[in-house]
């Protein structure tokens, strides 16, 4: 599932390490994590939670109120232990806000993408960096898998990496969009091309069905989600304009909604 960022703070607080956290509304969701905007101690960050896993949540706080991500910020990271543990980190910011925060199942490592750095790994209880992927392409969505982890370079490449080495185990090119789309656990959706979309399995970079493009609304896609087994359900807005003024006055974005019927056999409840 997805949802659009909101900024309404103070929802509630709550004490993490000796932190006083305010969270803010809701700001992304998918199926693999949610994050809110929270303040901590007065300063301002996210929080990614976590549905499953050895890691409840990761907090990222931004060091500057300019909220600048050269200034670095302040990694904690809670398990469903009850264990947590602090670290700085000059990698996480403001960039991956957009995205929230990556991390392994079995807990042990932290990833954060970056547009001139591509991936890093690092140690979830020490903020030790363990690897980086090669090149500095700018990396977007993230998908985590037991033994690797996939990436977008910015309409470039998908990379399946090694989750202990980042080793490029696998690459599949072009992709045409500035990430994937997370339908459920192990399937994404991606524009590979310009007239084709597909969905593809996280595990092994196979393809599972390919959509035409023409069946896209032409809009700014803000989320798109699998509601029913056989539908994809895409929102996203189209920009207004009000073409009697000079020069034309921008409007208020108009909503868009709209249902695109793939095949449910190919997407089984269970991996494959």
């Amino acid at each position: 599932k997805g949802k659009d960022h909101v900024h309404n703070m103070n929802t509630h607080d709550v004490t993490v390490n000796g932190h006083t956290i305010s969270y803010g509304d809701l700001y992304k969701e998918t199926c693999r994590q949610t994050w809110h905007i929270v303040t901590v101690d007065g300063r301002n960050g996210f929080v990614t939670e976590y549905p499953g896993g050895v890691i409840a949540r990761v907090f990222v706080i931004y060091k500057d109120r300019s909220s600048d991500d050269d200034a670095g910020c302040r990694v904690i990271v809670e398990y469903r232990s009850g264990d947590c543990f602090e670290w700085d980190c000059r990698r996480l910011g403001v960039y991956n806000r957009q995205f929230g925060v990556s991390v392994s199942d079995d807990g042990t490592l932290v990833f954060a993408q970056s547009w001139e750095q591509g991936l890093q790994a690092f140690d979830a209880k020490s903020g030790a960096r363990v690897w980086r992927s090669a090149g500095k392409t700018g990396v977007t969505t993230v998908y985590v898998n037991a033994d690797t982890v996939l990436t977008c370079q910015h309409e470039k490449a998908l990379q399946l990496l090694d989750i202990r080495t980042g080793e490029v185990l696998k690459e599949r090119k072009p992709v045409n969009d500035f990430g994937f789309y997370i339908l459920k656990d192990g399937y994404i959706l991606c524009h590979t091309r310009a007239r084709t979309w597909e969905i593809i399995r996280t595990v092994d970079l196979e393809t599972v069905e390919t959509i035409p493009a023409k069946l896209f609304p032409d809009c700014c896609i803000r989320r798109i989600t699998l509601t029913a087994p056989g539908t994809l359900h895409v929102h996203g807005f189209r920009n207004v304009w009000d073409d009697t003024c000079t020069p034309p006055k921008m409007l208020p974005n108009e909503e868009y909604d709209a249902d695109i019927a793939v095949d449910p056999d190919k997407i089984p409840d269970k991996m494959t």
